[in-house]
């Protein structure tokens, strides 16, 4: 393993670098975020009404596509929440947890371009063998897919500056070996996902795929020294999910089509969770080939 690039985003955070520190960082930005996010939705209820609030609140079942747009763009809070923590509290430059930005725009371009033809074989294997139906009409569908894609991206730009860029980097600013700052982050992000009353008995291996997925992602974010290819790892898997084929009662408000199952169905999930495994690697090895890292 080469990651002697992740010195780029490890540098910065040494200089603060504290067991104490970390912890009153992550205090201090998720205090932030709750606050934010408060304030947020108290707006969002005086001006849109509690019934359009109600359906995310029940988190389970079935939303539309304006509360999915809503969700997502709840993200913006996170990005601000950790932005803040990293200049207070380890008086870093918060563009610092994401790499030298030449970089990481570089890298997620060629990593965005490099996945394609993966996504486009695993989408005509789903239409194949799934016979997905449709889920949203097709002219709100493409009227949306701007601002779908735009918030997707934040969504997950969000995520990865949090767990790649924050948690890892200040981890391993604590001179922890590289299983450790690759696992801790990792296993956090995949806690993130235990959500047993939307997806029931499913829950602990949902959860042990996104464990899976944050490894992927912060190996690569150590190979690249920046947070770009990782963002790219996540946008195109989300987009998949979010925006092309998704669970019509699973964040699936902006899906244009939607799975013949619902997440409520265990069996279905766990039936495909393997297959998603091997797509999901499947795209890291090309982003990594593409990347030459």
């Amino acid at each position: 393993m080469n990651y002697a690039r992740h010195e780029r985003l490890v540098a910065p955070a040494r200089a603060y670098a504290a067991v104490w520190r970390l912890g009153l960082g992550c205090a201090v930005g998720l205090g932030v975020f709750i606050a934010l996010n408060f304030l947020y939705v108290s707006g969002a209820e005086l001006i849109l009404g509690r019934e359009f609030l109600a359906p995310i609140a029940r988190n389970g079942g079935n939303i539309g596509p304006a509360q999915t747009l809503f969700l997502l763009s709840t993200f913006f809070l996170m990005i601000g929440a950790v932005c803040l923590t990293v200049y207070v509290v380890h008086k870093a430059n918060p563009l610092s947890i994401v790499g030298p930005l030449s970089r990481a725009t570089r890298d997620f371009g060629r990593a965005i371009w490099a996945v394609w033809p993966v996504v486009f074989a695993l989408v005509a294997i789903i239409f194949v063998f799934e016979a997905p139906v449709l889920n949203v009409d097709p002219t709100l569908w493409l009227t949306l897919l701007p601002i779908a894609v735009a918030l997707v991206f934040v969504q997950v730009t969000a995520e990865e500056v949090v767990f790649r860029g924050y948690l890892q980097s200040q981890v391993a600013a604590l001179g922890l070996p590289p299983v450790m700052w690759i696992l801790i982050p990792s296993v956090l992000f995949g806690i993130g996902h235990y959500n047993p009353e939307a997806v029931g008995t499913a829950a602990p291996w949902i959860v042990l795929w996104a464990i899976m997925f944050g490894a992927l992602a912060a190996d690569l974010t150590a190979r690249t020294g920046s947070i770009g290819a990782a963002i790219a790892f996540h946008f195109v898997n989300n987009i998949i999910a979010i925006v092309i084929i998704g669970l019509s009662d699973h964040l699936g408000g902006l899906a244009l089509m939607a799975m013949p199952f619902s997440i409520s169905d265990t069996n279905e999930v766990l039936m495909r969770l393997p297959s998603n495994a091997i797509a999901m690697l499947a795209m890291y090895l090309v982003i990594r080939a593409r990347l030459k890292v």
